[in-house]
């Protein structure tokens, strides 16, 4: 069998500042009723004042290390799916890399939702062009700090919080997990929708600066959403 990339470790992070929407209800004009029959959502998470993406990612990729029983010096690639970066530069992977104490690739990917599986498949790639054979990908958003809290149709359907995932190349998988391993294959379809960009075209700002314009398209894009199959 060829060489095949697993995920060997799974990590998540939430910050303590938990709301739910009973709590969004006494500084928004919304309800319980109106949130969870349109989304499904009970209560979201927010980062504190001082507290940045790059803290959510790095709690999240401990927690993913240690699944993993790796160190630390033997991750070689580190890739952040995050739409909320402390800042337009560096990137906000070499923040984590730098918190984690890491050596080798560090690099940011922007594809907003679908940023954590654009992610994956990068990283995937350069696995298999020899640049890693360890790898943490994870996707990181502060999103609390980009909303615009007078727009309920928005404001209610976000939170903040991280996941990280540890890639590894294996050169010689044993050939008892051959016939697994390609039965848990998955088949991913990538995609864009231009068309609707302007429905979520926001201010340029970062993660550490709050700011209150709308995404117009608001929601037209939860309708979209919730329609996909």
């Amino acid at each position: 069998m060829s060489d095949v990339i697993l995920m060997t470790g799974v990590g998540s992070y939430l910050p303590k500042n938990k709301f739910s929407n009973e709590d969004l209800s006494q500084f928004i004009d919304t309800s319980d009723e109106w949130i969870t029959k349109r989304s499904g959502i009970k209560s979201r998470h927010f980062v504190s004042k001082n507290e940045l993406t790059s803290d959510l990612a790095t709690n999240a990729a401990l927690k993913a290390i240690k699944f993993s029983e790796l160190n630390i010096n033997d991750i070689d690639l580190i890739i952040v799916a995050t739409t909320t970066p402390d800042n337009t530069f560096p990137s906000t992977a070499t923040r984590v890399q730098q918190k984690l104490g890491a050596k080798g690739i560090a690099f940011d990917v922007q594809a907003v939702c679908a940023g954590f599986v654009f992610a994956l498949s990068v990283a995937s790639s350069m696995m298999k062009d020899n640049h890693s054979k360890n790898c943490i990908v994870i996707g990181a958003d502060s999103m609390s700090k980009l909303l615009n809290w007078e727009d309920r149709t928005t404001s209610v359907l976000f939170g903040d919080g991280a996941g990280a995932a540890i890639l590894q190349k294996e050169e010689n998988l044993d050939k008892k997990f051959e016939d697994a391993y390609k039965a848990a294959g998955v088949e991913l379809v990538y995609m864009s929708e231009a068309d609707h960009a302007a429905w979520i075209e926001i201010a340029k700002k970062t993660s550490h600066k709050a700011f209150a314009e709308q995404v117009p398209g608001g929601a037209k894009l939860m309708e979209m959403a919730l329609a996909v199959k």
